[in-house]
């Protein structure tokens, strides 16, 4: 698992409360990709839908997809601190 990743981007598109778009460049890839993030309402929470385009390497693609989803990583790291909020 890796620490701290430093990157950088720009919001492209903001649609309050169900889309963000941005480009997302750092980590261990020298190129710049695209994030979309939808949310929908879905029963009594929110279901989130994330989408990394831009790749010129299957193998960045899966190293990123690894990145967001594997145990420990940002979506775990994101539930842990839904879990401690008030609601």
């Amino acid at each position: 698992m890796v620490g701290n990743v430093e990157a950088s981007g720009t919001y492209r598109e903001i649609v309050p409360p169900r889309k963000l778009v941005f480009t997302f460049a750092g980590g261990c890839a020298f190129q710049e990709t695209v994030v979309t993030v939808t949310f929908r309402h879905d029963g009594v929470g929110t279901l989130m839908t994330l989408r990394q385009d831009g790749f010129s390497e299957a193998g960045l693609r899966e190293g990123f997809r690894t990145g967001w989803t594997g145990p420990g990583d940002s979506f775990d790291k994101l539930a842990a601190l839904l879990a401690r909020r008030p609601s």
